[in-house]
């Protein structure tokens, strides 16, 4: 089949599993023959890391839904450049692919996030008349877009996230981790992994941290992830300050090789109150790690109870502190296997870009 030329839009000011889920689709299509671009806000997080990959990055001031020059620059780029599919991912693009798809173009809506979506006379437009076709991330995320009316359910095609099993491998060594922040190799070290901010929950693992201790004496927590916003760095830290143990409580920042962090890790905590179908799960699944998630979203599509990882009730710290206490303190080793066993089955990078490249076809008609 012929290759194809697909513009990725991304108006977001943050950079996480969505993100770099766009990053790593680019460097899968490259890699294959396709041509892609991102078309991203200047001066972001996104556009900085497309930089340093070597990836074709196109800036676009994506201000307010409708702004005329978003829209002229996006239209020009794309028949300049003959693209075949436009992929929005955000509200902002989306209603600059609207215009696109009106003015005869093909456009594909990607919902990666998992909560209720805004559905006033504006945002349903824009989703009715917004695209050919929509990609979800997770069933929960499919349900929810034919639950509010924005596309029906034969328009709506879940691709999961993919993850390169060569990379996120149980092979990957962590020690170089555990020594630049002082946790001892034989310390059980808890990891969240994800962006900053309030649907997260980063902070129903801080309350959990002194209940964990008092049970596992050598527990240390790493918070792997940026804040959206720097008053929800400042709530967490606030949240930190508050407990006896906070010296065992690491803040990163974001960090690019998350694999190392997996790898250092005994145990990947979820603590979202909303998720589509979280990544680090996955990750942690493939690369052989225990996984403790809210059971929230998406996520009881891969974790499932005492059988591929453990769930709690979403924003119950005492609950997730006793799931945590319990997979550190047992032989889970089963668990841990099935886990990885579903990872090497479904989570394939390679089958989530052929289903995403079949749904592009049937957006163009072909």
């Amino acid at each position: 089949q012929e290759p194809l030329r697909i513009a990725h839009l991304e108006s977001s000011r943050n950079i996480g599993g969505q993100e770099l889920r766009i990053l790593a689709q680019m460097e899968w299509l490259i890699s294959h023959g396709h041509s892609t671009w991102l078309l991203a806000h200047p001066n972001t997080p996104i556009q900085e890391a497309a930089f340093k990959r070597g990836l074709p990055v196109i800036a676009i001031p994506f201000r307010g839904s409708l702004h005329p020059k978003a829209i002229f620059s996006v239209l020009k780029f794309a028949r300049k450049n003959r693209v075949n599919v436009i992929d929005s991912h955000s509200t902002r693009d989306a209603a600059v692919a609207m215009v696109a798809k009106l003015m005869g173009m093909r456009v594909i809506r990607s919902q990666h996030i998992g909560r209720k979506i805004k559905d006033d006379i504006l945002h349903k437009t824009m989703w009715r008349l917004g695209n050919h076709l929509v990609i979800a991330t997770s069933e929960s995320i499919k349900r929810q877009v034919v639950k509010q009316g924005l596309a029906t359910s034969n328009s709506v095609y879940v691709i999961p996230p993919g993850i390169r099993m060569d990379r996120f491998s149980p092979k990957v060594n962590g020690h170089h981790v555990r020594k630049e922040y002082g946790i001892p190799e034989d310390g059980r070290l808890i990891t969240l992994i994800g962006m900053i901010r309030r649907d997260k929950g980063q902070r129903f693992l801080v309350r959990a941290v002194d209940h964990i201790i008092a049970a596992i004496p050598d527990a240390f927590f790493m918070i792997v992830g940026s804040a959206t916003h720097p008053e929800y760095l400042d709530d967490l830290k606030a949240e930190i300050s508050r407990i006896k143990n906070k010296d065992r409580v690491i803040l990163t920042g974001f960090q690019e090789n998350v694999e190392h962090f997996i790898a250092a890790s005994n145990l990947i905590a979820i603590t979202s109150l909303m998720e589509a179908r979280s990544l680090a799960a996955m990750q942690g699944f493939a690369m052989k790690k225990i996984v403790v998630a809210s059971d929230v979203g998406g996520i009881p599509e891969i974790v499932h109870h005492e059988k591929t990882g453990f769930l709690y009730p979403p924003g119950n710290s005492e609950k997730l502190a006793d799931q945590i206490i319990f997979a550190l303190s047992n032989d889970v080793s089963d668990i841990v296997e099935n886990a990885y066993r579903l990872a090497e089955k479904e989570f394939s990078f390679d089958a989530m870009m052929e289903k995403t490249l079949s749904v592009y076809r049937l957006a163009m008609g072909i």
